[in-house]
């Protein structure tokens, strides 16, 4: 939650033709918040449990989403840019080396 003012500002300045996805992740506490996003740009909830280490749900959310949106070969006309919030980094570790990769 930390990061949620960061978040809401690059959606205010994402534009209207761009699509992609937002992932939060909250302890199951926090309420979940309503983000403003472009028409096709989804945001998606990820709520920890007690059981989930914090990140977890994160790490492999961003995996899946790497590995059915990345493409296999470059287009010059497609940019893909992907921003993870500076609290959440420390606890991506676990595929942080994938994402260093692509």
């Amino acid at each position: 939650m930390h990061d949620l003012p960061a978040i809401e500002a690059l959606m205010v300045l994402m534009p209207e033709t761009v699509y992609g996805q937002v992932i939060l992740e909250t302890p199951a506490e926090v309420p979940v918040v309503k983000l403003a996003a472009p028409p096709r740009v989804t945001v998606t909830h990820l709520v920890c449990s007690d059981e989930t280490a914090s990140g977890e749900l994160l790490a492999a959310a961003t995996q899946s989403w790497l590995a059915e949106w990345m493409p296999a070969d470059p287009d010059a006309e497609r940019t893909v840019t992907m921003w993870v919030g500076s609290s959440a980094q420390s606890r991506l570790h676990p595929t942080e080396a994938k994402l260093e990769t692509l």
